[in-house]
């Protein structure tokens, strides 16, 4: 696993020895969402509840279009990468 990078489990599959990326997987099944707190932002005060979170989401919806050139700098700031590793691929 390189230096830096993550461990990603999936909440919403169920867990599976094959493949390796489904050990551990599952915990959002059975349980309901308590919180859900911003990657982006260590120095969050609180975590925001369920229905704050729904609120949220349903803003984000109304927002402007998201571009290419945003979407890469948001996901190499996710992934603690250079936005030039980014490579998006559009089928429509």
């Amino acid at each position: 696993m390189p230096l830096g990078g993550g461990i990603w489990l999936s909440l919403y599959q169920k867990e599976a020895k094959e493949p390796v990326t489904l050990v551990g997987a599952g915990a959002g099944i059975d349980n309901p969402i308590l919180a859900k707190i911003p990657l982006d932002s260590i120095d969050a005060a609180e975590p925001e509840t369920a229905a704050e979170a729904e609120e949220t989401d349903e803003a984000d919806t109304e927002d402007e279009p998201l571009t290419i050139a945003e979407a890469k700098r948001r996901l190499a700031l996710t992934f603690g990468v250079s936005p030039a590793s980014i490579k998006i691929i559009v089928e429509g």
